[in-house]
């Protein structure tokens, strides 16, 4: 049961650790990077409440901790004796805000919900769906802040190389090499038709003497 319930959060995890790093580095730049700040960042935020919202649906069906959250929401009541376990509590209840704002910029409205939430698997309450809509509007704001300067810092870095000459030398080192090969096939084509054309003389020559 125990080496069952480890691959089950290990493929949920994975799951969603794949899902979210495609999501937030791959399609959430180009999107920006396309469309501009304001306007890509709307259909990234609209993106992300659909994706997260779906998620949480089906992770309240599948009434399965595929995550492995809810283990760690339990720690949040810990009264025994492990010190470690204490001061993770101790960490956990430091406060509603400050967790929201904290998980909000580390994960995704999905993730902060389900940790933030008082229940499990028994839907949203007014209350989650307050976290929802707040998580979703910190992480959106500033996921799409980060990627517009990322995005900003990468063109800039091109365009400096390109200025500076960067671009045009490796076209003319990859134009040099290509005739050096070229030029070098042909010299080595033409030497094995001499050689060729030395041996068929030199038959022949065997054969009338």
């Amino acid at each position: 049961m125990k080496i069952a319930r480890v691959v089950e959060v290990f493929t949920g995890y994975t799951g969603n650790w794949l899902m979210v790093k495609g999501f937030d580095f791959v399609l959430y730049p180009f999107v920006i990077y396309k469309l501009g700040l304001v306007y890509g960042g709307i259909v990234m935020s609209l993106l992300s409440f659909i994706v997260c919202l779906l998620t949480l649906w089906f992770y309240d069906w599948s009434k399965r901790d595929w995550l492995g959250i809810e283990v760690v929401k339990r720690l949040r009541e810990y009264q025994g004796e492990s010190r470690f376990k204490k001061w993770t509590a101790t960490i956990l209840r430091r406060g509603h805000w400050v967790a929201l704002i904290l998980l909000s910029l580390k994960f995704d409205p999905f993730i902060a919900t389900i940790y933030l939430r008082q229940s499990s698997f028994d839907g949203m309450s007014k209350r989650d769906w307050k976290n929802f809509l707040s998580s979703w509007i910190i992480g959106n704001l500033y996921w799409a802040l980060a990627c517009f300067g990322g995005v900003q810092a990468l063109v800039w870095a091109w365009r400096r190389m390109v200025e500076s000459g960067w671009a045009a030398r490796s076209a003319r080192t990859a134009t040099h090499w290509k005739r050096w090969c070229t030029e070098d096939s042909s010299r080595l084509f033409r030497t094995r038709r001499k050689n060729r054309l030395a041996e068929s003389s030199e038959s022949v020559y065997e054969i009338t003497a």
